[in-house]
């Protein structure tokens, strides 16, 4: 269970970096047009679907607390539309995002609340970098107007933090997996 549980971890970590590089890519070319990020968008978004719906099917198997299935299938549903109308989809490309970064950030509070009785300074890290996430996507919906402004580089930016701040909850999980896995077991 042990060496899964830090599969998932490593996946996750994984596709974080590939959010950052993406991230960096919008931050640095931000004059890149919007119907080409969402083409981009749209190709990370299936992958990331489908490495959502691995998740929560590889950790149904060990008991942990990922629910990747709702995200997964939105993840892909989006990803399709972008690649299939990047013109259409440059409108709602802030919508799709702040949603998206709130439905995972809910994720990440469950797995928070899972580390609840096991440690508590971890417990409260976790949550509370769990509310930046949703914070951070209700700014991306709240104020489409800022997005409007340098969309692609306020989006590179938002994937990075968001990205950044995954990379530290798994690796928490993953230095924590002995006490996640007294958790599993009770």
């Amino acid at each position: 269970m042990k060496e899964l549980f830090r599969k998932i971890t490593t996946s996750s970590i994984i596709m974080s970096i590939l959010l950052i590089l993406l991230g960096l890519i919008l931050i640095i070319y931000p004059n890149i047009s919007l119907a080409s990020f969402a083409i981009v968008a749209g190709i990370y978004l299936i992958i990331e679907g489908f490495h959502l719906i691995y998740l929560d099917v590889t950790s149904r198997f060990v008991l942990i607390p990922v629910d990747g299935l709702l995200p997964g299938i939105l993840s892909i549903i989006f990803g399709f539309m972008f690649l299939a109308r990047p013109e259409v989809m440059q409108s709602v490309i802030t919508l799709i995002v702040g949603v998206w970064i709130i439905v995972k950030s809910c994720n990440s509070i469950k797995l928070a609340l899972s580390l609840k009785d096991v440690k508590e300074s971890d417990y409260v890290l976790l949550l509370v970098l769990s509310i930046l996430e949703i914070i951070l996507g209700i700014i991306v919906l709240v104020n489409p107007e800022i997005a409007s402004i340098s969309i692609v580089s306020f989006i590179g930016l938002m994937l990075i933090i968001y990205s950044i701040i995954n990379i530290v909850e798994m690796i928490m999980f993953n230095r924590d997996v002995k006490d996640f896995e007294k958790i599993i077991k009770k």
